[in-house]
């Protein structure tokens, strides 16, 4: 955990002091140069660790927006020999997904549907059938109904439960009655054999 940053002492979050702002107050912490020890007295685990890099990642991109970048997700071991694919973080992107839309001039614009959580939308693009499909954080594709039409659209159909655990869905394309998705290093194509129509 690096170094010792503070003694063990309650947070009483006053200024000039170190403490986590999210931290429930009250408990005795321990500041090192990489993580918090906490003592809960009374529990089944009384002493705790907490990471100052998971506070920080949260502060950063606040409602789960760390969830879109692939370097915070688990990846598979990396193996002797095994080409490594580096991604580059922008400082600040994380908290441009969220807040108020400014729409250009010209435009209006309204919300159309709302993913379950603790899902991110990723790619989307509509079908043949007219729904929207919708790529997530969490591995799936959703298809949603009604978006042409005011006011919210259909609750949506798992079209894909899960690629795998780690290739979150990065685009959907449609073409012959087949829908294909890329992922990190692949790109996945499902076929309609039962011909019942895209997403049916």
């Amino acid at each position: 955990m690096g170094s010792r940053r503070t003694d063990a002492r309650v947070d009483t979050g006053a200024p000039g002091t170190l403490f986590i702002e999210r931290a429930t107050p009250g408990f005795i912490r321990q500041y090192f140069q990489a993580g918090v020890l906490e003592f809960h007295p009374g529990t089944a685990s009384p002493v705790r660790l907490a990471l100052l890099g998971d506070d920080l990642r949260e502060t950063i991109y606040p409602g789960g927006g760390w969830t879109l970048i692939r370097s915070f997700l688990h990846s598979d071991p990396v193996t002797s020999g095994a080409t490594l694919d580096f991604e580059r973080i922008r400082s600040g992107v994380g908290p441009a997904f969220f807040g108020d839309l400014a729409p250009p001039r010209g435009y209006g614009w309204r919300q159309i549907v709302t993913l379950p959580p603790p899902s991110l939308a990723v790619c989307l693009a509509f079908g043949p059938d007219g729904r929207l499909y919708v790529g997530t954080s969490d591995s799936r594709v959703l298809a949603f109904g009604g978006t042409d039409r005011e006011g919210p659209a259909d609750a949506p159909e798992v079209f894909v439960h899960s690629l795998d655990n780690v290739n979150e869905p990065r685009g959907i394309a449609f073409a012959q009655g087949n829908v294909y998705v890329s992922a990190r290093r692949k790109v996945i194509r499902f076929r309609d054999y039962a011909r019942h129509g895209t997403g049916q």
